[in-house]
């Protein structure tokens, strides 16, 4: 059985070099890219607050980019680290919402 690839179908740009993404299967939560960051590389020009920023959702890709595609991050390592960091009023959301869907299939 083939693993699904999570999408990220949204985000923001929070202080630091941190993200609140959001994914397809309800998941929002907080990325640290920080560590990414430091270690240079295709990563150096994200020092720069306002290239980092830039951020967007490649809707392509279904992923994190910057620079119209031409850099982008893995949507399963991202959705990993969101895991880690999860909002909690979404969290709360999505509990309502799988006891209204849950309710209603009752209900039927």
């Amino acid at each position: 059985m083939t693993k699904r690839i999570p999408h990220v179908t949204g985000l923001t740009v929070q202080p630091g070099y941190w993200l609140r993404l959001t994914f397809d299967d309800g998941l929002t939560g907080d990325v640290d890219l920080s560590g990414l960051i430091e270690r240079g590389g295709v990563f150096a020009p994200l020092r720069d607050r306002k290239m980092f920023e830039q951020a967007f959702v490649d809707p392509a890709a279904h992923t994190v980019a910057w620079s119209a595609g031409e850099l982008d991050l893995d949507p399963e390592g991202l959705h990993e680290m969101a895991l880690e960091h999860p909002v909690a009023v979404e969290r709360r959301r999505r509990l309502r919402l799988a006891s209204l869907v849950k309710q209603t299939r009752a209900a039927l």
